[in-house]
């Protein structure tokens, strides 16, 4: 596959006058598609007999090289026999999952869920628990790739400061995680 667009191409492509589209093709099925909102990175393939086209994103938040290497993953799951819309969902799906489902996150959903049956000191303890003695150090984390280990590390760190608080800690921890599990969040609970 030779390539055909160079960058000097892409900053200069202007849309025809009218409406009409301009396909400036680089090899291979990439193309940039250049019309009066913008430039657009695409990649045209077929797969299961069907024509289709993968949006790559927009010039120049993505630049040429960027592109390029967008194609080659899309080509490499169409020789993998993957349609390259369908994995390049799921790895969107997965980012979004990974970022969303942090502990706190999770956290938050299960008290929300479960603070309805609470006494309002219960609430306060709840939160005051996981405020200062858990979310600074997990809070961030994705819960699926929480480890035994760096619980353990966080009931530790408790136990030298607060003593009877932990065991009470370690119950909120398991209930987070059962719900994590319950919700798809994560596939275990680490307490356990």
């Amino acid at each position: 596959m030779r390539n055909k667009i160079t960058d000097k191409t892409v900053q200069n492509a202007k849309p025809t006058s009218g409406s009409k589209p301009v396909k400036i093709a680089d090899g291979g099925g990439l193309f940039l598609l250049v019309n009066e909102s913008g430039k657009y990175w695409r990649y045209s393939y077929r797969y299961d007999g069907k024509q289709k086209t993968l949006a790559l994103g927009v010039y120049p938040a993505v630049s040429l090289v960027q592109a390029r290497e967008l194609h080659q993953q899309a080509r490499k799951w169409l020789a993998e026999g993957i349609d390259p819309k369908a994995a390049k969902d799921r790895e969107k799906l997965e980012s979004i999952r990974h970022h969303t489902n942090t502990f706190a996150s999770v956290a938050e959903a299960w008290r929300a869920y479960e603070s309805q049956h609470w006494s309002e000191s219960h609430k306060k303890s709840v939160e005051r628990i996981l405020r200062k003695n858990v979310l600074p150090w997990m809070g961030s984390r994705p819960i699926n790739e929480i480890e035994p280990p760096e619980v353990l590390q966080v009931l530790r760190r408790m136990e030298k400061r607060v003593g009877d608080t932990t065991r009470k800690a370690r119950q909120i921890l398991g209930q987070i995680f059962r719900y994590g599990v319950q919700e798809s969040f994560c596939m275990r609970d680490p307490i356990i």
